[in-house]
């Protein structure tokens, strides 16, 4: 993922609301002098962050990407220049580690035109050091800008806040996530099923670091050449059709049936807990298609038209019910050790 990481707003996946939005700020003059940059892990808040430094600094007017590499932008990316200044609110929690940053913060920027503080994690920051931090937040020196990355806004004290534009990153979706696994496999001369590569999507819950750390774990196992069995046995994970067969027992009367498939699935060692997961997630899809039959297909067709036979057989009460059930088991099972 590290190879792999954006390097220009073009090549950040999945939030192009946010990218208008800077872009538009930095060709009109309108950055703010603090951002908050909130969202799930994996889905390009420091990416971003860094690009913005690159993007304020660079002494050409070129894209990055053809820049030369004694160029400023290729400094501000391998961590070199002292005028971006990265700091791990997880480590770096206490008042003191803020007080040094305040008088650091009047220096002039060296080599850059706009000296960055990237606070990643800043809801780890401690009350005092939030205290300490409002101010210089609040009336940044010239030429300052101030990026708070989080996954948790809401533990972001509210005086911070006022003093932020706050940019809400959102879960990359599975299809941006697929592209961009496409995208790595073909550089690698990997081959991989699409089949395979929506496994991984769907596995990664819209981060797009944990599907490309995701893919490169098979491909260490694997090699050149993934199949989406070996997609499964990594993940300790359910083949898609032996969860449709489970599902399509849970609408016949025979539990003995249902029973024997079960066996088959947990003889195989998967992860009970995942495999109530993935159950859950299929039998959302089925639900969805109930109440919109329309619904973009997120399998291949013939498992597709499975999934609409079963979400027409029943009532939307019979499935509700089922879907209830599941997720009561999935909340009990957190009780028991993995």
């Amino acid at each position: 993922y590290r190879k792999y990481r954006s390097k220009t707003f073009a090549t950040i996946i999945g939030q192009n609301q946010i990218i208008q939005t800077l872009n538009n700020a930095i060709t009109h003059d309108r950055l703010a002098h603090a951002y908050i940059f909130s969202g799930p892990r994996g889905t390009g808040k420091t990416s971003t962050a860094r690009i913005l430094a690159k993007t304020l600094n660079c002494n050409t007017d070129l894209n990055p990407d053809q820049c030369e590499p004694n160029c400023l932008c290729k400094r501000i990316e391998s961590g070199q220049s002292m005028d971006i200044i990265e700091m791990d609110a997880a480590s770096n929690t206490g008042v003191d580690h803020i007080r040094i940053l305040n008088d650091q913060v009047n220096y002039t920027p060296v080599e850059c035109k706009t000296k960055i503080y990237i606070i990643d994690e800043a809801h780890m920051l401690s009350s005092g050091a939030f205290n300490a931090l409002l101010k210089t937040v609040e009336e940044p020196p010239k030429n300052t800008l101030f990026i708070l990355a989080t996954t948790e806004p809401h533990k972001i004290p509210a005086t911070i806040h006022s003093r932020c534009q706050h940019l809400q990153f959102q879960k990359i979706s599975i299809p941006d996530i697929m592209k961009q696994i496409a995208i790595i496999c073909d550089a690698e001369s990997i081959s991989i099923t699409e089949t395979g590569q929506r496994i991984i999507a769907q596995n990664a819950d819209g981060c797009m670091r944990d599907a490309i750390s995701l893919l490169d774990q098979i491909y260490a196992y694997k090699g050149h050449t993934i199949t989406e069995e070996d997609i499964l046995f990594i993940l300790g994970a359910a083949n898609i059709d032996s969860l449709i067969t489970i599902i399509e027992k849970l609408t016949e009367p025979s539990p003995q049936d249902l029973m024997t498939e079960l066996n088959k699935v947990f003889d195989s060692g998967i992860n009970p807990h995942h495999f109530i997961q993935e159950l859950l997630a299929l039998y959302q899809s089925i639900v969805q298609l109930h109440i919109s039959p329309d619904t973009p297909a997120q399998l291949d067709p013939d498992r597709q038209s499975i999934l609409i036979r079963i979400a027409k057989q029943w009532s939307n009460h019979h499935h509700f019910n089922i879907i209830e059930s599941i997720a009561q088991l999935e909340s009990g099972l957190r009780f028991f050790p993995k």
